[in-house]
């Protein structure tokens, strides 16, 4: 068994304080399915986000955490896939508007 399958999957077990934060950990645990990374590599890459983070005044730490998460996040999928940190913005910003324009109810598409 490994590690993200004992992660509890129960609705009651995991809180997360926005919704966002629930978006980047199930983004997370499906790059790690689909094979993108191993879970080894995961870790690495948040202890190094952790680590490296230098905000030392913040209201919120769950917060802080899963910006932290985040930014390992981007990180790896940098490395892995060979995106540059404008072309990850430029996808980020493309997703932004794509959700801005997108109707109540409607699934976001981003068309390129």
């Amino acid at each position: 068994m490994t590690y993200h399958e004992k992660i509890p999957l129960d609705e009651a077990d995991i809180k997360f304080a926005e919704p966002w934060q629930a978006q980047v950990f199930a983004l997370t645990l499906h790059l790690h399915q689909q094979g993108l990374f191993s879970w080894t590599q995961w870790a690495e890459h948040l202890s190094k986000s952790i680590k490296n983070d230098t905000t030392e005044s913040i209201e919120n730490y769950t917060k802080a955490y899963y910006l932290q998460w985040l930014n390992a996040l981007e990180e790896i999928c940098m490395l892995k896939t060979g995106l540059t940190s404008t072309q990850l913005l430029d996808k980020r910003n493309a997703w932004e508007t794509a959700y801005l324009h997108t109707p109540h109810g409607k699934a976001v598409s981003l068309h390129t």
